[in-house]
């Protein structure tokens, strides 16, 4: 009778140490699990908080570019502005040069007449003359010069102007972005980093639980096989 008893003893412990024993496995497993689980989502975690510091760098140098094209389009519509300036100088001594020309072959062409010199003949422009008729076709020359300089330079603004324009659409498009990961679901509590975070805090607050349940059953099987 003893022997039936230390052997149904035997027995029982034997069936609580295989139930310990079963429930340790299964707890390794849902602890691996969880590790795991945990793992994935801290790394979601960090890969959210880098996609956040990439958008903000990159909408932070669109800014600076922006704010450079802004400065060169402000320099280039100062040093248009000169050029219209001087082309209209041009065009005002050009005007007088001209003036100056149709008089002075007035006053050659008549007084050959009161000479008598033929009037069919070629007139001789005096030098004072001359040098006021090529003083008048350099001043042509650097009036299309410079209108030219000033086509050109429309050209480029207008070129800068439309650079100044995709970069402000890139830099709302960030901006959109960038507000959609922060609030996603729209509002801070409910946005994709704090939804990780707190799922985190939870995991890991299970994992702690689960080690501690471990080491529970670890040690019953140790008090039962002494």
């Amino acid at each position: 009778e003893e022997l039936e008893q230390m052997l149904e003893g035997k027995d029982r412990s034997a069936s609580s140490q295989r139930r310990l024993q079963t429930e340790i496995s299964d707890l390794t497993e849902q602890l691996q699990a969880r590790i795991a689980s945990q793992s994935a989502m801290h790394q979601r975690t960090l890969d959210l908080q880098k996609a956040l510091e990439d958008k903000e760098l990159s909408a932070h140098d669109l800014k600076a570019w922006v704010s450079q094209l802004e400065s060169e389009l402000d320099q280039r519509g100062t040093v248009e502005d000169q050029l219209k300036q001087r082309i209209s100088r041009l065009e005002k001594q050009l005007t007088e040069k001209s003036e100056e020309s149709d008089v002075s072959t007035e006053v050659d062409l008549v007084s050959s007449v009161n000479k008598g010199e033929e009037t069919s003949s070629p007139i001789q422009l005096s030098p004072a003359r001359q040098n006021q008729k090529i003083s008048s076709i350099s001043l042509k020359e650097e009036l299309l010069r410079a209108q030219k300089l000033e086509e050109e330079l429309q050209h480029e603004n207008t070129a800068l102007k439309e650079q100044v324009q995709q970069q402000l659409l890139q830099i709302s498009g960030l901006r959109n972005q960038l507000d959609q990961l922060r609030h996603y679901g729209g509002s801070d509590e409910d946005s994709v980093a704090a939804q990780l975070r707190s799922k985190l805090q939870t995991e890991r607050d299970t994992v702690e639980k689960m080690e501690e349940k471990l080491i529970d059953a670890q040690n019953k099987i140790d008090n039962l096989e002494h």
